[in-house]
């Protein structure tokens, strides 16, 4: 999904559906294009849209997980407005992001973009009254393959992990100081998987990153990976417990109002089954280790919810479950996050030159 936008402000309405049940990709789709077709299409400024993500790509007969969402951006002229959060319309669970349609005029610097060039590259328009978005993705599923474009993408995206890992503070909560170490941590999985023309997922990076290391030989270096998490000798009881306790503490801020906080709707109950269920079916499915990540973000955001909407002191009381996954983690103060950022930063070059060596052996890449 593309990076998601720091406007603020309310967001627009956005309706409840009609409930829950099970949804093929072809019903999650039409869910998509009647929303843009009812809704999107009155807001001010409405441009385009179109479908990103893993929904794009599944046979019309296929079933969407409950985990998985159906990603729709909106592009606008003028400033983007907040996004529209994950929300529930025609019996899909889908997720709405906007973007300013200044983001996306110039086509070299949508190339450049990894978040923005896959979205474009692999997604299906919604609608386009003036052809324009039409001529832009032509352009950008063109050049997308190209070798130049693929390393100045992995590059910037090497750059994200070095900026980020540049600003970690001991300033602020203790859900902000995880954040802050444990996003540019796990961009270094986009490195790779840029490389390899895969779509640099969000929840599942670690499990995706792994499929194609192992077909490329290079296992070793995802066990390297989870060690910068402090999580490759984790076993799945120890997870279980941990998402046990994410658990709870999402239950506790998803109905707790903190329109302050932008990943609000991430922890919602519309959203429970993304991060609470899609976590319990990696487990299930053997990679425990790889959803330690998500497990960190989802305790940690819960918790930055909670000291939004009720404030820091009220907040402070479920701290706990966050500082138990953090120690298991091996991360009791503040030195061992700066002690993991000298870790990336030493295997970043492994990871850029496995980068071109995936860039090598990927086929659909072209001169």
């Amino acid at each position: 999904m593309i990076a998601r936008m720091n406007g603020e402000g309310n967001a627009p309405d956005i309706g409840t559906g009609d409930g829950v049940g099970m949804v093929i990709a072809a019903g999650a789709r039409k869910a998509a294009r009647t929303w843009v077709e009812e809704t999107a299409r009155a807001m001010p400024g409405y441009r385009a849209a179109f479908l990103a993500g893993s929904t794009t790509s599944l046979p019309d007969d296929a079933i969407v997980p409950p985990w998985s969402d159906t990603d729709i951006v909106v592009v606008i002229d003028g400033k983007a407005p907040a996004k529209a959060g994950k929300f529930r319309s025609g019996g899909a669970l889908l997720e709405g992001t906007f973007l300013a349609r200044a983001s996306l005029a110039d086509p070299e610097a949508v190339l450049g973009s990894y978040h923005a060039a896959n979205a474009l590259a692999t997604g299906a328009i919604l609608d386009d009254p003036s052809g324009w978005l039409a001529g832009l993705q032509s352009t950008v599923r063109l050049e997308f393959p190209r070798r130049h474009r693929v390393e100045a993408r992995c590059a910037s995206v090497r750059a994200a992990v070095e900026t980020g890992l540049a600003r970690l503070s001991d300033t602020g909560s203790l859900a902000e100081r995880t954040q802050g170490w444990v996003f540019p941590t796990g961009v270094m999985t986009h490195i790779l998987l840029v490389a390899g023309l895969h779509n640099p997922t969000v929840r599942r990076r670690y499990e995706t990153v792994r499929e194609l290391l192992q077909a490329h030989g290079r296992l070793d270096l995802h066990e390297r990976l989870l060690e910068l998490l402090g999580c490759r000798d984790m076993d799945r009881e120890t997870v279980e417990r941990h998402l046990d306790t994410v658990t709870r503490l999402f239950d506790a801020a998803a109905p707790v109002r903190a329109d302050s906080y932008r990943f609000s709707s991430d922890i919602t109950a519309v959203a429970r089954s993304i991060s609470i269920d899609g976590s319990r079916d990696m487990i299930a499915r053997g990679f425990h280790r790889e959803s330690v990540f998500w497990l960190i973000v989802t305790g940690s955001r819960a918790l930055q919810k909670l000291q939004h909407g009720l404030g820091p002191v009220a907040a402070a009381s479920f701290e706990d479950g966050c500082t138990d996954l953090l120690s298991d983690l091996g991360i009791v103060r503040f030195g061992d996050f700066v002690e993991r950022r000298e870790q990336a930063l030493a295997l970043l070059p492994e990871v850029w030159e496995a980068a071109q060596d995936i860039m090598d052996a990927t086929a659909e890449i072209v001169p």
